[in-house]
């Protein structure tokens, strides 16, 4: 008997900082089985103890080198087995590692690879960097939270991130549904500014 939506689904995760690690995250909520792959010098907002907490709750862990053939190989494995992949890494790294779409789904074609970058995966600044307080400026939170006539107010809670982290997970649970219907996997893909301007 399944007590949850998500019972029985894999998620790989080698999402870092917030937006693709809360996404895994919800999918845990769930009821998924989501693995954390990370490097050995480990994800980035380790240091932000409770909220690394939060925002990796209900996963497992894993360390490997996926620069290495190796390392590699053990990802290609746990894909084959799995439904779901979940990462946000910068433009580029992930063709690097061998952990990239195209690649993956020759390993397993009925993958659902979830995305989750700064800009979009096309536009002008799709190689750039991005932050969420960045988003909050440029999409006018921070104007609108200030209010007519006083300064732009900086919004603490992280909100494009967790926006986008909320529309990834929704992607990725249309893309399930889709699978169960047809048996295609596809990419799922979200940005911290569409989540910004959602």
């Amino acid at each position: 008997v399944r007590r949850h939506a998500f019972d029985g689904i894999k998620v790989v995760d080698l999402a870092a900082y917030i937006a693709g690690a809360y996404c895994s995250a919800l999918l845990a909520d769930i009821g998924a089985q989501v693995v954390k792959v990370e490097s050995h010098e480990g994800d980035g907002f380790r240091s932000n103890v409770g909220g690394f907490q939060g925002w990796n709750r209900g996963k497992r862990g894993l360390v490997l080198n996926l620069r290495m053939s190796e390392g590699r190989e053990v990802l290609y494995r746990m894909v084959q087995g799995s439904d779901v992949v979940v990462e946000n890494y910068r433009p580029g790294v992930a063709q690097r590692l061998g952990a990239d779409y195209e690649t993956l789904r020759k390993v397993n074609p009925q993958i659902i690879y979830c995305t989750v970058t700064a800009y979009g995966s096309q536009g002008l600044y799709t190689e750039a960097p991005g932050f969420d307080p960045l988003f909050q400026a440029i999409s006018g939170a921070m104007t609108y939270q200030g209010g007519v006539g006083n300064p732009p107010v900086f919004l603490r809670v992280a909100v494009s991130d967790y926006a986008a982290a909320i529309l990834a997970a929704w992607g990725v649970a249309m893309a399930l549904f889709h699978r169960t219907r047809t048996g295609q996997g596809q990419r799922v893909d979200t940005s911290l500014l569409e989540g910004q301007v959602a």
